[in-house]
């Protein structure tokens, strides 16, 4: 048992390096900004090219607009956290290296540049050897999809949302409106205005 007030030696052997943080956080934090980005650029290729907004009519096209494009944030930050993490990945074992291996690695990118294409070729029948059918492709997709449309729902988006807020109709951030009846102000406060 490590006492922390005594033994602060041990207690840093035990604690995670900034390079083993930074490897387990950019990977969530780069998917995070890909998704709102692709959500934005979403909101901004509707509203400037589409002209759909959420008092669009009729009414499921801005829900399957926004359904469309929370799917395709899905993939996008499914894709940039794995290259992130990759990245990651690649810049821990690099720090890893020693002067001698490091001098490997030189030999060895020599060596492929001599023959770049006989090894780019035995590297693309690894990868098709390697690489998911078809069928579990689509069925990846579509898992990558259903998380992100449950993770949305359930941190509280509407798909309806994504679209840009209308003049003629509840914003993208509202969760309600009041009904405009007699009710809604006493005859002095309509007369206000």
């Amino acid at each position: 048992m490590i006492d922390p007030f005594t033994d602060h030696a041990d207690l840093a052997a035990h604690l995670p390096t900034p390079s083993t943080l930074t490897h387990a956080i950019a990977p969530c934090v780069s998917g995070c900004i890909a998704f709102g980005s692709t959500l934005a650029l979403s909101t901004f290729v509707q509203l400037k090219f589409l002209n759909v907004s959420t008092g669009t009519m009729p009414i499921p096209t801005p829900a399957a607009i926004g359904l469309l494009s929370v799917a395709l944030a899905s993939l996008a930050s499914h894709s940039v956290a794995i290259k992130s993490h990759n990245l990651c990945k690649q810049d821990f074992q690099f720090n890893k290296v020693n002067k001698r291996e490091f001098e490997k690695v030189g030999s060895v990118l020599a060596e492929f540049r001599q023959g770049a294409a006989d090894n780019l070729v035995r590297v693309r029948e690894k990868m098709d050897a390697n690489s998911l059918t078809d069928r579990n492709m689509m069925a990846h997709t579509l898992r990558i999809c259903c998380v992100g449309f449950v993770t949305f729902k359930l941190l509280g988006g509407r798909f309806w949302a994504v679209a840009p807020s209308s003049y003629t109709n509840l914003g993208s951030f509202a969760r309600g409106s009041l009904k405009a009846t007699m009710d809604y102000a006493t005859k002095t406060e309509r007369q206000k205005n």
